[in-house]
């Protein structure tokens, strides 16, 4: 409509055409600007979607411009013309007014939609209205003021001209809309011109040759009858059942041209229609949807990924794992159910999906919430998702999103089976393993309870008997400082007598049945006492036993005084026994609610593979046996029931040939008493 009313434009300044001619030319250049600027704003109405239901607004309007156009052709508007000074003058009626105000409001209604959808749309849809309302205002109002306002008020007709060549705004404006910003896929138009342009081409020589000269060669004659005349018919009968073929063989000739990887929506949507409908396994599902996509769309990459919680359950496609969480965590964010990167403005949303390469985001919601996320890199040829992908992939991710929800049910069955089964075949084994480690345990429980029972208690009950018969005297007065050394032995062999009942009691202790004797104690006064018993043998290893001082006082706690001193003893004792000309530091402190005992040796240490088993009963590691073959794996195994049994924890640590350190914690409670060093 713009080209037409330009050239009619120009041709009614035209001089050299009579009057007649000029005033028929000028009246229809008048009739074209209210048809025009209907047109164009039913084309915003539809463009913008400002309103759901236009169909009244542009019949109303379109009737009022058929109206206002065959107005326009009357002397109300356009009197006549004539000839002044080499121009061509108008002669306008006393209505043009009318007319004016008229095409001002349509031109007016128009930037008013489209300023008003500014509101609405983002992105690059923004940026084409921004354009197209500018360059239409500016070209419009150029136009009114030469062509109208300046003609009929001033009388001037020298600017006439830049109202013709406004319209190159429009057109800028527009072109710049359509092939910059995308305003719709142009070569559409391009491939069908072409189309219909060979269709039509091919169906008028067709026909020509038909009946010129097929239809001359038969009848052999210039003037047509009527049985001539009859072919003719039937040749064009024959030629309209061949439009059909040939439009679509020219589609595809042009598609190959235009759109070489181009696809058919209807079929890729049933193709994914029957994926989802027909695969329940979740990974088969996502990699065959994937590959679709890449194959039909000529995409470089789709990536699904499916949620649980916000948290990615599985995916398939590029990422690699370590960026799956940033990413389900980034895409979190994102409400939107599709977005195409291009058209997005300039802010976070569009960097965050150009930093992970995904040119259309597409979010898979059920009414349960998020299943995932539809992920597109970009088309492997360089073009642009247009309308038709857009709602292609909308279509497609409603029905993935649902088979996915319904796939990841059956995955969560599937892997609680799998879960289950391999807890069940474990369990199994270890029931198994433990049946045949307890076997050998009983065996050698049983041999050394018999030892113990045979060969210690007797001796050891004997050498106890002795002891206190000399104690008290029955062999004769005993000096005060033997006195001493005969009591601290005999304490020692109660310890060991204890001992031999513990071991006695394994079983009992096993199944949870060790006796502890709650009694006030200070375990300060044990350490000092153990560590002065065993200066002695600390001499003969050549080893320097110290005790470190403690920063706070020990408050006095309620445990069970034999067991623990026990404990103690064995622990000291085992560091003197394996850090032969070395040192051994012991410490005791009272921190927060705990009471900490440490026994810090620069010893043999322990090798890591015998670390996890260094407190289960009879075990002894290897390095151990070695320096010292007498020993019988039960010390430990008796400290770490007696601690944890009191609340308390053990304290291990080990470097093999650089020491170790080795003791408890122990809680004190509110009742307990300090006692000031």
């Amino acid at each position: 409509m713009l080209a037409v009313w330009m050239v009619l434009n120009y041709l009614s300044n035209d001089t050299s055409f009579s009057l007649t001619v000029s005033l028929w030319l000028k009246r229809a250049a008048f009739f074209m600007p209210p048809i025009g600027l209907y047109f164009l704003l039913l084309f915003s109405l539809l463009f913008t979607r400002i309103a759901k239901k236009t169909k009244a607004v542009s019949t109303i309007i379109g009737l009022s411009a058929i109206c206002m156009a065959f107005f326009s052709v009357s002397d109300n508007v356009l009197r006549g013309i004539y000839h002044e000074n080499g121009i061509v003058v108008n002669d306008f009626g006393d209505h043009t007014l009318v007319y004016l105000i008229y095409l001002v409001a349509l031109v007016l209604f128009e930037i008013w939609i489209l300023v008003r959808s500014l509101k609405k749309l983002r992105g690059q849809a923004r940026a084409r209205i921004i354009y197209m309302a500018a360059g239409l205002f500016a070209s419009l109002v150029i136009m009114v003021i030469t062509n109208l306002v300046l003609p009929l008020y001033a009388g001037n007709y020298s600017l006439a001209v830049f109202g013709l060549l406004s319209t190159i705004l429009i057109v800028s404006s527009f072109s710049y809309a359509i092939v910059k910003l995308r305003l719709f896929d142009i070569r559409i138009v391009v491939a069908r011109s072409i189309t219909y342009s060979m269709l039509l081409l091919s169906l008028a020589a067709m026909y020509a040759i038909m009946t010129f000269q097929v239809g001359g060669a038969i009848f052999n004659t210039t003037a047509p009858d009527a049985t001539q005349q009859t072919f003719n018919i039937a040749t064009a009968i024959i030629l309209a059942f061949t439009f059909q073929p040939l439009q679509h063989f020219f589609e595809k000739l042009t598609d190959k041209f235009f759109y070489r990887n181009r696809y058919e929506p209807r079929k890729l949507v049933d193709k994914i229609t029957q994926i989802t409908s027909t695969e329940i396994d979740l990974g088969k599902l996502c990699k065959r949807v994937r590959l679709l996509l890449n194959r039909e769309m000529h995409l470089d990459y789709t990536t699904i990924v499916v949620l649980e919680e916000n948290k990615v359950f599985t995916e398939s496609g590029h990422f690699v794992v370590s960026e799956l969480q940033g990413l389900a965590e980034d895409l979190a964010h994102f409400n939107n159910p599709l977005l195409v990167t291009d058209e997005l403005p300039d802010g976070k949303r569009k960097t965050l999906l150009m930093k992970y390469e995904i040119d259309m985001f597409t979010l898979l919601k059920t009414r349960e919430g998020r299943v995932g996320y539809l992920l597109l890199g970009h088309k492997l040829n360089g073009d642009i998702f247009n309308t038709t992908d857009v709602e292609v992939i909308n279509t497609i991710s409603k029905q993935l999103a649902v088979a996915i929800e319904n796939a990841k049910s059956y995955a969560k069955v599937q892997r609680f089976n799998s879960t289950l089964q391999a807890k069940v075949d474990e369990a199994t084994k270890q029931l198994r393993d433990a049946y045949s480690t307890l076997k050998k345990l009983d065996k050698v429980k049983d041999e050394f309870l018999s030892m113990a029972s045979h060969q210690l208690r007797t001796p050891l009950t004997i050498s106890d008997g002795f002891l206190g018969n000399v104690i008290d005297g029955a062999y004769g007065k005993v000096k005060d400082k033997q006195l001493n050394a005969l009591k601290i032995s005999q304490s020692h062999l109660h310890i060991t007598i204890g001992i031999v009942s513990d071991l006695l009691n394994i079983s009992r202790m096993d199944v949870g049945k060790l006796t502890i004797n709650y009694e006030s104690t200070d375990l300060y006064k044990i350490v000092t006492e153990e560590v002065g018993h065993l200066q002695t043998k600390a001499k003969e290893h050549n080893v320097k036993l110290e005790l470190a001082k403690p920063k706070r006082d020990i408050p006095i706690v309620k445990i069970d005084r034999q067991k623990t001193q026990q404990a103690i003893l064995n622990l000291i004792s085992n560091a003197i026994s394996y850090s032969p000309k070395g040192k051994v530091k012991v410490s005791i402190e009272h921190a927060g609610n705990q009471i900490i005992f440490r026994v810090d040796d620069n010893g043999i240490g322990v090798p890591d593979s015998d670390k996890d088993q260094m407190f289960t009963k009879f075990f002894r590691a290897e390095n151990a046996k070695l320096s010292r073959p007498d020993g019988t794996g039960i010390g430990l195994y008796l400290v770490k029931r007696v601690i944890e049994d009191q609340g308390g924890s053990i304290i291990f640590e080990s470097k093999e040939n650089k020491g170790s350190t080795f003791g408890f914690r122990l809680p004190t409670n509110e009742e307990d008493k300090y006692v000031v060093k």
